[in-house]
């Protein structure tokens, strides 16, 4: 199955690579293309929970990598500087969601969450 795709620079163009090798690696060994972004979603909760005492406890079952912000239940971009690098949503224990995410620049990386109602 070729994969087109438009590729911006050298980057975007070894991510793509990247990401067709783990999906092709992941069917054959018969595993869900998702599961490597669940564990990164899982990881990004656990920091975002060490780092801010209001982050609401997640379900770790329930997160879910998103490709865009306008997937998730928030309202807004992510906001402040830097290339979003991880986009996540998890239902929390109190039964209600939240949007997460990881940022890039050159000053390093910020996270930021946003709760849904």
């Amino acid at each position: 199955m070729p994969l087109d795709v438009t590729l911006v620079d050298k980057q975007s163009a070894a991510y793509v690579s990247g990401m067709r090798s783990v999906l092709i690696l992941t069917l054959m060994l018969g595993g869900s293309p998702a599961f490597a972004a669940d564990d990164e979603c899982i990881s990004l909760a656990e920091r975002l929970d060490a780092a801010h005492q209001s982050f609401p406890a997640v379900i770790g079952e329930t997160t879910v990598p998103l490709m865009t912000w306008r997937a998730s239940c928030a309202e807004n971009s992510p906001d402040g500087p830097g290339k979003i690098v991880v986009l996540c949503e998890a239902d929390t224990t109190d039964g209600r969601g939240v949007f997460y995410w990881l940022k890039q620049d050159a000053n390093g990386g910020s996270l930021g969450y946003r709760s849904c109602i």
